[in-house]
């Protein structure tokens, strides 16, 4: 009818729905194809006192992973407890842990500033490492002088390796995000470079982190010290 609505036939109908159809299927082939960041890297999102929280409680379950494990398969505290025969003075103790310490924590930071494959970050992994090893020595106590239980093992890591491991994991999750190299996975045989020494930006956190790290390293330091000194 002349001047009213066009009506369309059922063919016309069909035609105009299938031709509606590609536009929706691009939409959804663009929506599924979009690139998704691997759940591991989902850390370098956040911001650092998340990916303290996050790398601690990780670090500490490989740790006492590694105790429980090493405690039920060795037999360490079955012997006798030792001691220096010497006391150390505080200052002894601290000429060489503080240098050793500060210099793990030097290491720690510069190469998470380098490197990192994918999600894997080289300071995390010394991380690991380090707690693996910390749970080890706990488990079988392999001490430089072995303690005469489970508990008193664990009490003298509360007293130093505590604060060590902590000050680790404080200068980790600070540099995690600042790699200048990136490759895609480990062993890749092309790196991009993520930024220049220049464009490194720390923010009042981080820095704070900084020096609650060396902070936490000096009292670990100090406080092996006086145990020390206080050993027959």
């Amino acid at each position: 009818m002349a001047g009213g609505p066009r009506r369309f036939t059922g063919a016309e109908r069909m035609v105009s729905d299938m031709t509606q159809l590609p536009e929706r299927s691009s939409d959804s082939g663009t929506s599924a194809a979009a690139p998704r960041a691997p759940r591991l890297e989902w850390v370098y999102g956040q911001p650092v006192l998340i990916r303290v929280v996050v790398l601690w409680l990780a670090t500490f379950a490989v740790l006492f992973a590694s105790f429980a494990l090493h405690l039920w398969l060795g037999d360490g505290y079955e012997g006798e407890a030792t001691g220096p025969t010497d006391a150390e003075s505080v200052g002894e103790v601290l000429a060489v842990a503080l240098p050793i310490n500060l210099g793990m924590l030097a290491f720690i930071g510069a190469s998470s500033t380098l490197f990192r494959f994918g999600p894997l970050n080289p300071g995390t992994l010394v991380i690991f490492i380090l707690a693996f090893t910390i749970g080890r020595v706990a488990g079988l106590n392999d001490f430089e002088y072995p303690m005469s239980s489970v508990g008193a093992g664990l009490v003298r890591f509360a007293q130093v390796g505590l604060w060590e491991v902590s000050a680790y994991v404080l200068v980790a999750a600070v540099t995690m995000t600042k790699s200048r190299w990136i490759a895609d996975r480990v062993g890749a045989k092309r790196w991009r470079t993520e930024r220049r020494w220049r464009d490194l930006e720390w923010t009042s956190s981080e820095v704070a982190c900084f020096g609650v790290a060396v902070v936490l390293i000096v009292v670990a330091a100090v406080a092996e010290g006086l145990l020390l000194a206080r050993s027959p």
